[in-house]
C-alpha cells in the first residue's frame, strides 16, 4: 500500500487521510524531516528540542486534518506554517510561564489529544494568511537581530547547527574543538533569549 501512497500527491493524501489512517501515517512520516528542521531552527530560542519536535508533530497532525485545497496553498507550504506556528506557540507559552518545564503531553492518536484537537480546530482554521506571514517575518527578524549581535564564529556555528550538523561535525568544519562549539552555542542561546526579552518589553 505504501507504493500506492507514494504515487499520490500530498493534497490527494490529505483527502484520503480523512478515512484512511495509513495515508495519515504516511504523511506524518514523510514530513517529519520538516518538523526536525523547524525544531532545530527554533531550538536555540528555547532549550528542549524533544519537546519542540513533539509540538511540531502536533502541528503537522493538525495540518493534515485542517488542509483544504480550496485555500490555494500547497500542502507543503501549509504544513510548514502549521508546524512553525505550533512550535512558536509552545515557546511563547513556556516564556509566559517563565521557562518552567512544559506540561505532560498525550500521544497524538489518543482520545484525549483528539478532544483537544477538536476544541481548538475552529480557531486554528480561522488563522489568517496575514498572521502566517507575520510569523514568518518574526522569524526572519530574529535571525537578522542575531546576525548583528553574534561574533563571526557564533554566526558560523549557528548556520552549521541549523543545517543539522552536530558539535563534532561543526568543530571539524570550522577547525575548532567540540568544547568551543558548545561554548559558542551557549552564548548564542543567551543572546537569543535577550533579544526575545527585549522584543517582548517593546511590544
Amino acid at each position: 500500500m505504501e507504493r500506492t501512497y507514494a504515487q499520490l500527491c500530498d493534497e490527494e493524501l490529505c483527502r484520503l487521510a480523512e478515512e484512511d489512517s495509513g495515508a495519515e501515517e504516511y504523511l506524518l512520516i514523510k514530513y517529519k524531516r520538516v518538523v526536525l528542521q523547524e525544531a532545530r531552527t527554533l531550538f536555540l530560542t528555547w532549550g528542549d528540542r524533544d519537546d519542540l519536535v513533539q509540538e511540531g508533530m502536533i502541528g503537522l497532525y493538525r495540518a493534515i486534518r485542517a488542509f483544504r485545497v480550496e485555500g490555494g496553498a500547497s500542502f507543503a507550504t501549509f504544513a510548514r506554517l502549521c508546524i512553525r506556528r505550533q512550535i512558536c506557540n509552545a515557546i511563547q507559552s513556556a516564556n509566559r510561564k517563565k521557562n518552567l518545564p512544559m506540561e505532560e503531553y498525550v500521544p497524538l492518536h489518543s482520545p484525549e489529544f483528539r478532544m483537544q484537537e477538536q476544541k481548538s480546530e475552529n480557531g486554528f482554521k480561522q488563522r489568517s494568511p496575514e498572521q502566517q506571514m507575520i510569523d514568518r517575518e518574526e522569524t526572519r527578524q530574529l535571525l537578522k537581530s542575531l546576525k548583528k549581535c553574534l561574533s563571526a564564529l557564533e554566526w558560523d556555528v549557528l548556520r552549521e547547527y541549523i543545517a543539522g550538523n552536530n558539535y563534532q561535525e561543526i568543530a571539524r568544519k570550522l577547525g575548532r574543538t567540540p568544547k568551543s562549539i558548545d561554548n559558542a552555542i551557549t552564548r548564542i542561546k543567551g543572546k537569543t533569549r535577550k533579544i526575545l526579552e527585549d522584543q517582548k518589553r517593546i511590544s
